[in-house]
């Protein structure tokens, strides 16, 4: 049986699809088959790949065998993609470096101890016993004095300079460090061996798909309001896509993908709902002494009902390169223009989804029983083919940034609203609400309370502007209580058309 190995980094990533919580990686695998049984073993695939999640297949005049996925110790640089490869040659050359500085420091320290102890030689009285002191003798212990106190002074000049460069070397160690820590991941890898019988020498292919944790996405916006004449929206669409996976995703097909693998695909069993007829709890008999058998608490027996709720020049604006939408049976998918370019460093990186530009209707909303703030919003209806998932905006009104908001989820061809922040051109105030008890009926006689609730508005703009009130108006939960709005009078709803 011919075998080859295959380190899994050195093949080709041809499209990757990032969900919210994961991606799937596929892989083009060439081969050289030779004639008859064929042992390919793909080595060192992420320790992040998820469970039962390796698929095969293939292209070529070959039959697949077998397919098993085994776990595999390894070494870090075996498990290094390109950028942890590099940064691991960066760090043993800053670590030789920074080695090579401790060990001068070490050999100034040796010759400053040999000088020293021979100075301390020269103090010793026994040494010094066989020594005739004239005038040469007292000169060369002044010159050796003076040769001591230059050579001090030059060790320690040079000893502190290299503590320096020792020091700036050990932080380009510790940056490197952390860097490479960004990317390696620890624990085992998986090896993939694939049987293949080929009834002829050929070329072949092999297509294999993972799906590995560590990775995601989330749609992030930037909403541009411009007012004048027309009232223009402009909606950039993003997705800040992170990956801790271990691999390189580079130069190929990005795709963004709406579905959760993560969540159950079985609907629930309704079950069955028991209704019974409520029993009231018998109480206990009175014990003598305040307790049951010899003085001990009595048992009680306690029943109760299962409860249910229910529930001038203008100039040319640059074009924005959009993706293309893919519409699935449960999910969307967005294939990004450009190809990818993930490094696997845990940070967020933003590429474009798309843009769409509406012309929203302007008006003002306020909450005054919340606050007094005023809030210019801004709604229309999603004329695009882009589905809103839910997310981060920030708000820009007429070039200036205003606020950041939440987006919540909107399909094609939904209406929806977008808070561009507070007008502070617009002052409300809230009065104390006026209350009013009575009664009224000959016969029945039924209390009636009159709730009377003054807000004022004042505009200081120099134009009309529409200002939204929005009060509770009370709900009855007993049908003997009613309630009526008596002022304003409440307007009939109406039906937006579909087209509007």
């Amino acid at each position: 049986m011919a075998v080859q190995t295959i380190e899994c980094k050195t093949t080709t990533i041809e499209k990757v699809i990032v969900f919210t919580d994961r991606a799937e990686i596929r892989r083009n695998v060439p081969l050289k088959l030779e004639i008859g049984m064929n042992e390919i073993n793909i080595i060192n695939l992420p320790n992040e790949v998820v469970d039962d999640s390796v698929r095969i297949s293939g292209t070529g005049n070959a039959s697949i065998h077998e397919v098993q996925v085994a776990w595999k110790e390894a070494t870090k640089k075996e498990k290094d993609c390109s950028q942890a490869a590099d940064l691991r040659v960066k760090l043993e050359a800053a670590e030789r470096e920074r080695d090579l500085l401790k060990n001068r420091r070490k050999i100034i320290q040796k010759k400053r101890e040999a000088l020293d102890a021979l100075i301390g030689k020269l103090g010793n009285t026994e040494n010094a016993r066989g020594l005739q002191f004239n005038g040469d003798t007292f000169e060369g212990i002044a010159n050796l004095f003076e040769y001591y106190e230059k050579q001090v002074l030059q060790f320690n000049d040079f000893d502190g300079s290299l503590e320096k460069e020792e020091k700036d070397a050990q932080e380009r160690v510790d940056v490197i460090r952390k860097d490479l820590n960004r990317y390696e991941f620890s624990g085992s890898v998986r090896t993939v061996t694939v049987i293949l019988e080929s009834p002829e020498a050929t070329d072949a292919h092999l297509n294999l798909s993972y799906q590995v944790y560590n990775a995601g996405w989330r749609p992030s916006y930037d909403i541009r309001v411009d007012t004048g004449k027309e009232n223009h929206m402009n909606i950039t669409y993003s997705g800040r896509v992170t990956q801790n996976s271990g691999e390189e995703w580079s130069g190929c097909q990005l795709v963004l993908s709406t579905a959760k693998p993560s969540v159950g695909g079985n609907i629930p069993e309704l079950g069955t709902l028991d209704v019974s007829l409520y029993v009231k709890p018998c109480e206990p008999p009175i014990q003598p002494y305040g307790g049951g058998l010899y003085g001990a608490p009595g048992a009680a027996q306690s029943y109760s009902m299962r409860q249910m709720s229910l529930g001038g020049r203008k100039e040319k604006n640059l074009n924005v390169v959009t993706a293309t939408v893919h519409e699935q049976a449960l999910s969307s998918e967005f294939a990004i223009a450009r190809p990818a370019a993930i490094p696997p460093d845990g940070a967020e990186h933003k590429v474009t989804i798309g843009a769409a530009s509406f012309q929203p209707n302007l008006q003002h909303e306020c909450v005054p029983s919340k606050n007094n703030n005023v809030y210019l919003i801004g709604s229309t209806r999603n004329s695009s083919s882009l589905p809103f998932l839910p997310g981060e905006a920030a708000i820009f009104l007429d070039g200036n940034f205003i606020t950041k908001s939440q987006l919540k989820a909107v399909s094609p061809g939904e209406y929806f609203t977008v808070s561009l922040g507070q007008d502070a051109s617009i002052k409300v105030d809230y009065k104390p609400a006026h209350n009013k008890q009575g009664e009224a009926g000959l016969i029945n006689k039924n209390n009636t309370q009159v709730k009377e609730q003054k807000v004022i508005v004042k505009n200081t703009r120099k134009e009309k502007v529409k200002v939204t009130i929005k009060e509770h108006v009370p709900r009855s939960t007993d049908e003997k209580i009613k309630v009526r709005l008596l002022s304003p009078t409440p307007a009939p709803l109406q039906h937006i058309p579909e087209d509007k």
